[in-house]
């Protein structure tokens, strides 16, 4: 009967149900698999979880906004405080993602790629629009048009493609507000962790054939500005990586490229966010190298060297003081090491000198792509050597005056040193 059947049913606290919904939402075990696949064909379940968890958006908002009266009063802050709020917002992602796959596979029989579901994007507008400003320093520089057009509005999808709670706030992104003020405390704790699995959560997405790139990459290329702190890096550098590692893959839209400018507009990095750095660069230089050593070139395209000589180290072609960021010089580094980023740095400078051949350009001095030819005469990976002897034959064959009796002499020396 009735009663009998209640019995069998455990009380649970917030935490220990939390817990049990997580373990569902992520696991890959075969019991988590049979438990989602329920949930996510029961319509008025997802209902009512969803309205449920979407409720510590509310709670998270007040507590990076330091309003303690509300994050204790209402909502699983009252129970458990951030780390019941974050879980629970996790949950909603999850949630939101997984039933999105369902019915879009469903739909299209077995087809792998699905848009972003209403929640999931208001999900990614809550935290580009509530998240984010909280961490950013007051007086922050913001890009143009960030707070001219709504990124819904854009795509044509208006306020029905918010939740309620993202209607009830919707602002322009790093705008003005009680969000923009920096979060500090537990409110900034917060809202680093809740960035951090905004950015595991949409990477995820992304991975197993999630479209909609080109909303996710202008959002988190937004919130690579928070990179630029010491503090906040240490926490979301890693978590960045992903994201983009998973753009660099699908590059559908070129939103890639912004995403790792953030990255090598980093002021500098210590020693496991360089490793981080380098596990990141092997990885994307396999997906996507046109993607990746074109940025980094134009990255280290302000270093201010000599221009009346060929560079034969690194140091030469980049100095320490010039304006170029250490992370994005790290990365020029990397690129010189590998053998597959010293063939792409030679096809790229090949190209910009081509480019500059075509357009007759006469200038005093040598340019960044006919200094970088010096470099990789002495510092390309050993893989690159035939690619470098074909640009300089090329180069000497020009007879590019000083240019090319300055390649000839650069050729000759790396190959007595060698």
């Amino acid at each position: 009967d009735d009663k009998s059947s209640n019995t069998l049913i455990p009380s649970l606290s917030p935490s220990a149900a939390l817990i049990i919904l997580k373990n569902i939402m992520s696991g890959s075990d075969a019991s988590s698999a049979a438990a989602r696949s329920k949930i996510l064909v029961n319509d008025s379940c997802c209902g009512v979880l969803e309205s449920s968890l979407e409720g510590a958006r509310s709670v998270a908002e007040a507590i990076v906004r330091e309003d303690s009266e509300v994050a204790l009063s209402s909502g699983p802050g009252a129970a458990g405080g951030a780390d019941l709020v974050i879980g629970a917002v996790e949950v909603f992602g999850r949630l939101s993602l997984h039933r999105e796959a369902s019915v879009a596979k469903a739909r299209s029989a077995g087809e792998d790629h699905f848009q972003l579901s209403p929640q999931a994007r208001s999900l990614l507008t809550w935290l580009s629009e509530k998240v984010a400003p909280a961490l950013m320093p007051a007086g922050a520089e913001e890009e143009e048009g960030d707070k001219e057009e709504d990124d819904n509005d854009l795509l044509g999808l208006g306020d029905g493609a918010l939740s309620p709670i993202a209607k009830k706030s919707k602002r322009s992104e790093f705008g003005d507000g009680d969000s923009s003020a920096v979060a500090g405390g537990e409110g900034r704790s917060l809202a680093v962790q809740l960035l951090k699995s905004g950015l595991v959560l949409f990477s995820e997405w992304l991975a197993v054939g999630g479209t909609s790139s080109a909303e996710v990459s202008a959002r988190v290329a937004k919130w690579g500005r928070l990179l630029v702190d010491k503090d906040l890096r240490s926490d979301l550098f890693l978590a960045y990586g992903r994201v983009f590692l998973q753009l660099a893959a699908i590059d559908r839209t070129g939103g890639a490229k912004a995403v790792f400018d953030a990255i090598l507009r980093c002021p500098d990095l210590d020693v496991p966010e360089e490793k981080g750095m380098k596990s990141i660069f092997t990885a994307a230089v396999k997906l996507n190298p046109s993607l990746v050593v074109s940025s980094i070139y134009e990255a280290c395209e302000n270093g201010s060297g000599s221009k009346s000589s060929l560079p034969c180290t690194l140091e030469e072609l980049v100095p320490s003081k010039s304006e170029v960021t250490s992370v994005a010089k790290y990365c020029l580094m990397l690129a010189l090491q590998h053998p597959g980023g010293s063939k792409e740095l030679v096809r790229v400078a090949a190209s910009k000198l081509r480019k500059k051949e075509a357009a007759e350009e006469s200038k005093s001095g040598l340019d960044f792509a006919e200094r970088m030819v010096g470099c990789l005469c002495r510092c390309a990976h050993k893989a690159a050597s035939a690619q470098v002897d074909s640009l300089c034959d090329s180069l000497e064959a020009k007879s590019w005056g000083r240019f090319g009796e300055l390649v000839a002499r650069a050729r000759d020396n790396a190959m007595i040193q060698a």
